[in-house]
């Protein structure tokens, strides 16, 4: 399921936060934005659409127990039948082989999208208890500026 949030443009990077406590799966996918220290975390409503009604979410459903941040111009580069024309191929390159063989690190990786006009890369990662639906948020300065987007992967428990 795609989700489009609009973010500034710029340099950000993507990465997961493991949980020692749970195998090392992945508590969370992170794109951090800048470095300024968030004062507020809030659920994301996608573009156009009005903030979630109490008691429900925005989030995202995931297969293949994959789940990741990408441009939206990359999104329409992306081919449709993805897991055997880029993620698991077979074949020397896929993107399945840039997870690390060392089950004490966190399966992810940061990769450029076949075809993508101006090189834009995706970030994703295996998803804390694998296929499901996750929430998106947000952290947010002081000033109100977003800090970063979490995928909540569920692993750390919330009140």
């Amino acid at each position: 399921m795609l989700l489009g949030i609009r973010i500034p443009p710029g340099v950000s990077r993507g990465s997961p936060v493991p949980n020692g406590a749970t195998g090392l799966r992945n508590a969370y996918l992170s794109l951090i934005l800048n470095d300024d220290p968030p004062a507020t975390i809030e659920n994301v409503a996608p573009e156009g659409k009005l903030p979630a009604p109490p008691g429900k979410i925005y989030g995202i459903s995931v297969g293949a127990g994959l789940a990741g941040f990408v441009d939206t111009q990359a999104v329409a580069k992306i081919p449709d039948d993805l897991y055997n024309t880029v993620l698991d191929t077979g074949h020397p390159g896929a993107w399945i082989d840039l997870f690390s063989k060392d089950p004490r690190i966190p399966q992810y990786a940061n990769t450029i999208v076949p075809f993508a006009p101006d090189h834009q890369n995706i970030v994703f990662c295996q998803s804390g208890w694998g296929d499901g639906f996750y929430p998106l948020l947000a952290t947010r300065a002081t000033d109100g500026r977003m800090t970063a987007l979490h995928l909540d992967f569920g692993i750390i428990y919330h009140d």
